[in-house]
Protein backbone atom coordinates (compact mmCIF):
# COMPACT_ATOMS: atom_id res chain seq x y z
CA UNK A 1 0.00 0.00 0.00
CA UNK A 2 1.47 3.35 -1.01
CA UNK A 3 1.30 6.23 1.41
CA UNK A 4 -0.26 9.31 -0.13
CA UNK A 5 0.47 12.77 1.19
CA UNK A 6 -0.94 16.15 0.50
CA UNK A 7 0.41 19.50 1.56
CA UNK A 8 -1.71 22.58 1.97
CA UNK A 9 0.03 25.91 1.59
CA UNK A 10 0.49 27.83 4.81
CA UNK A 11 -1.41 31.11 4.65
CA UNK A 12 -0.34 34.50 5.89
CA UNK A 13 -2.71 35.29 8.81
CA UNK A 14 -2.58 39.04 8.26
CA UNK A 15 -3.81 38.70 4.68
CA UNK A 16 -7.39 39.78 4.06
CA UNK A 17 -10.24 37.27 4.45
CA UNK A 18 -11.74 35.15 2.97
CA UNK A 19 -9.24 32.33 2.81
CA UNK A 20 -9.17 32.36 -0.99
CA UNK A 21 -7.67 35.88 -0.94
CA UNK A 22 -4.93 35.10 1.57
CA UNK A 23 -1.31 35.10 0.45
CA UNK A 24 0.92 32.03 0.82
CA UNK A 25 3.87 32.28 3.19
CA UNK A 26 7.09 32.45 1.23
CA UNK A 27 8.28 28.92 0.55
CA UNK A 28 5.06 27.12 1.42
CA UNK A 29 3.27 24.43 -0.49
CA UNK A 30 3.98 25.36 -4.08
CA UNK A 31 6.74 22.81 -4.76
CA UNK A 32 6.29 19.81 -2.50
CA UNK A 33 8.51 17.69 -4.76
CA UNK A 34 11.55 19.14 -2.96
CA UNK A 35 10.49 17.41 0.26
CA UNK A 36 11.71 13.80 0.40
CA UNK A 37 9.02 11.12 0.32
CA UNK A 38 8.26 9.26 3.57
CA UNK A 39 10.37 6.15 4.01
CA UNK A 40 8.00 4.27 6.31
CA UNK A 41 4.24 3.78 6.40
CA UNK A 42 3.83 5.59 9.71
CA UNK A 43 2.76 9.17 10.27
CA UNK A 44 5.46 9.95 12.84
CA UNK A 45 9.19 9.39 12.38
CA UNK A 46 8.74 8.55 8.71
CA UNK A 47 12.03 9.89 7.45
CA UNK A 48 15.44 8.46 8.26
CA UNK A 49 18.55 10.34 7.23
CA UNK A 50 22.22 9.92 7.92
CA UNK A 51 25.50 11.36 6.86
CA UNK A 52 28.60 12.91 8.25
CA UNK A 53 29.68 16.48 8.72
CA UNK A 54 33.38 17.26 8.61
CA UNK A 55 35.01 18.61 11.76
CA UNK A 56 38.48 20.11 11.59
CA UNK A 57 40.64 21.43 14.42
CA UNK A 58 43.97 23.20 14.10
CA UNK A 59 45.57 24.32 17.35
CA UNK A 60 48.78 24.91 19.21
CA UNK A 61 49.88 25.66 22.76
CA UNK A 62 53.12 27.21 23.86
CA UNK A 63 54.42 27.70 27.38
CA UNK A 64 57.51 29.41 28.73
CA UNK A 65 58.85 28.83 32.25
CA UNK A 66 61.57 31.07 33.61
CA UNK A 67 63.44 30.60 36.89
CA UNK A 68 64.31 34.19 37.79
CA UNK A 69 66.05 33.02 40.94
CA UNK A 70 66.02 30.01 43.26
CA UNK A 71 62.90 31.47 44.92
CA UNK A 72 60.99 33.00 41.97
CA UNK A 73 59.50 31.14 38.98
CA UNK A 74 57.54 32.93 36.24
CA UNK A 75 55.49 31.34 33.45
CA UNK A 76 53.46 32.37 30.41
CA UNK A 77 51.19 30.37 28.12
CA UNK A 78 49.48 31.13 24.82
CA UNK A 79 46.98 28.88 23.01
CA UNK A 80 45.31 29.28 19.65
CA UNK A 81 42.56 27.02 18.27
CA UNK A 82 40.72 27.06 14.95
CA UNK A 83 37.62 24.87 14.59
CA UNK A 84 35.65 24.33 11.38
CA UNK A 85 32.41 22.35 11.35
CA UNK A 86 29.85 21.83 8.61
CA UNK A 87 26.88 19.69 7.73
CA UNK A 88 24.29 19.44 4.96
CA UNK A 89 20.57 19.47 5.67
CA UNK A 90 19.10 15.98 5.68
CA UNK A 91 16.04 17.11 3.71
CA UNK A 92 18.07 18.11 0.66
CA UNK A 93 17.02 21.39 -0.94
CA UNK A 94 14.68 22.32 1.93
CA UNK A 95 17.42 22.03 4.58
CA UNK A 96 16.17 20.55 7.83
CA UNK A 97 18.36 19.21 10.62
CA UNK A 98 21.91 18.66 9.49
CA UNK A 99 24.39 15.85 9.62
CA UNK A 100 27.01 18.00 11.33
CA UNK A 101 27.84 17.71 15.02
CA UNK A 102 24.67 18.15 17.16
CA UNK A 103 22.51 18.45 14.04
CA UNK A 104 24.32 21.42 12.49
CA UNK A 105 23.03 22.37 9.06
CA UNK A 106 25.39 24.96 7.61
CA UNK A 107 28.91 25.76 8.71
CA UNK A 108 30.65 27.29 11.67
CA UNK A 109 34.16 28.66 12.11
CA UNK A 110 35.37 29.29 15.66
CA UNK A 111 38.66 30.84 16.75
CA UNK A 112 39.78 30.61 20.39
CA UNK A 113 42.66 32.61 21.82
CA UNK A 114 43.93 32.10 25.36
CA UNK A 115 46.71 33.79 27.33
CA UNK A 116 47.85 33.10 30.90
CA UNK A 117 50.72 34.36 33.04
CA UNK A 118 51.75 33.78 36.63
CA UNK A 119 54.51 33.42 39.16
CA UNK A 120 55.44 31.42 42.22
CA UNK A 121 57.57 32.95 44.99
CA UNK A 122 59.08 30.74 47.68
CA UNK A 123 59.18 32.67 50.95
CA UNK A 124 60.54 29.89 53.16
CA UNK A 125 60.84 26.10 53.24
CA UNK A 126 57.18 25.83 54.33
CA UNK A 127 55.63 28.98 52.81
CA UNK A 128 55.13 30.08 49.23
CA UNK A 129 52.85 32.43 47.32
CA UNK A 130 51.54 32.16 43.81
CA UNK A 131 49.57 34.45 41.54
CA UNK A 132 48.29 34.23 38.01
CA UNK A 133 45.97 35.80 35.49
CA UNK A 134 44.34 34.49 32.35
CA UNK A 135 42.13 35.68 29.56
CA UNK A 136 40.50 34.21 26.51
CA UNK A 137 38.55 35.30 23.45
CA UNK A 138 36.25 33.33 21.19
CA UNK A 139 35.15 34.44 17.74
CA UNK A 140 32.36 32.50 16.05
CA UNK A 141 31.34 32.87 12.43
CA UNK A 142 28.29 30.65 11.87
CA UNK A 143 26.79 30.49 8.39
CA UNK A 144 23.36 29.13 7.66
CA UNK A 145 22.86 26.86 4.71
CA UNK A 146 21.35 28.12 1.51
CA UNK A 147 17.78 26.86 1.50
CA UNK A 148 15.76 26.61 -1.67
CA UNK A 149 12.51 28.52 -1.81
CA UNK A 150 9.65 26.15 -2.43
Amino acid sequence: MALQTSVTAAREPSSPEPDSDRQDFAGSGSNTGAIPAPQTGTVLNNFIGSGSGPFKQDSFDTRVDFAESSTLNVFGRFSLDYFTLSGKGLLGAVGGPGNGLLGLSGSSNTHNYSLATGFTKTLSASLLTTSGSAGSSTTRKPRSPTVATL
